[in-house]
Formats: structure tokens, sequence, C-alpha cells
């Protein structure tokens, strides 16, 4: 009976109770690691934050600057202003201004005029390069010069051979203060 005792306490310790021993010291050792990896994350969470308050003024800042280039609704009169004298300062006639239909994006609608000058060729690219100097952002295409056909007493400028210069120009208009800007994960009150 002893023998049979003895005989079940090994089997007990070698076949369950040695495994299960080993199986809880690699689980703690798993726990242990975890604990550090956590404790490693956590340091280097709280490392990494000291550097984002000063890139987020950075980048507060970039935004500000690229919404100085890029006019509000009611700025725009002024800009179209600045083209009219740009056109009298570079020696081409009054531009002619149509409005297109314009194309309202999530973060700003996009403003397409179509202006037509006329003048000698030199001041056509001199007026071409006031509009794309001007501060705010303005993008022009679609440019085509064309002989001028009309009287010449009629212009108000001086050309020896008169072209007709056609092009659509292209402005980013910001919404107005009391508008929404959607904001990444939700929206919120918008102001720039």
């Amino acid at each position: 009976m002893g023998l049979l005792a003895c005989a079940l306490f090994f089997v007990f310790w070698q076949y369950w109770y040695t495994p299960k021993t080993t199986e809880v010291e690699a689980l703690e050792a798993t726990r242990d690691r975890l604990d550090m990896d956590n404790t490693l994350a956590e340091i280097e969470a709280t490392r990494g934050t000291e550097g984002l308050e000063e890139q987020l003024g950075r980048y507060k800042q970039y935004v500000a600057q690229l919404e100085d280039l890029i006019p509000r609704s009611e700025q725009v009169a002024g800009l179209l202003n600045s083209i009219s004298s740009a056109a009298r300062q570079t020696g081409v006639s009054d531009p002619d201004m149509y409005p297109e239909p314009a194309e309202i994006g999530e973060f700003y609608t996009k403003e397409i005029y179509q202006i037509g000058v006329t003048g000698d060729y030199h001041n056509i690219g001199r007026f071409l390069a006031a509009i794309a100097s001007l501060p705010q952002v303005i993008t022009s295409s679609g440019l085509t010069l064309a002989p001028y056909f009309g009287e010449p007493e009629a212009l108000n400028v001086e050309a020896e051979a008169p072209l007709t210069a056609t092009l659509l120009i292209q402005t980013y208009i910001l919404p107005d203060d009391s508008e929404e800007l959607p904001l990444e994960g939700g929206s919120g009150t918008g102001g720039g």
C-alpha cells in the first residue's frame, strides 16, 4: 500500500504538478516582460509629448500664414481691384472680368473669373507676372492670345500690334467666420 501511494505521488508530481509549475513560471515571466514593456511605453509616451505642444504651435502658425494667402469672401472685391490696378500699371486695357460658377470645397470655395485684356505682347506678360505676384493665392490657366481686330482708337492703351489675351484665374476663398469649418474627427467652429 505504501508503494502504491509512492507511485501515485510520483505520477502526480511528474505528470501534473511539474508541468503546471512550469506553465505558471512561463506565464509569470510573460507578465513580468509585459509589465516592463508597459513601463517603458509610459516613459516613452511622456517623453514624446514634450515636443508636441511646440509642434502644434508651429503648425498653427503655418496655417495662419497660409490663411493670409487665401482671401475671405469680403476681400474678393479688393483682389479684383488689385487685378485692375495691375492692368493699368502694366499698360494693358482695363480687364473684362466675368465670374464663372464657383466650386464649393470642404475647406474653401474656388472662385473662377474669365479675364480679357488687350495690349502689347510684353505688357500682357507683365500683367500676368503682376497677377502672379499678388499676395493672395491666384492661379491662371487657359491663356490664349489673338490679334486685336477692333478699332485702335477704342483702346485705352498704346500698342503697335495689339493682342487680346483671355485667361481664367482661380482664387480660393475661405468661408466666413460665422460658417463652420470641419475638423478632423468631428466638427467645430471655424475662424482660423
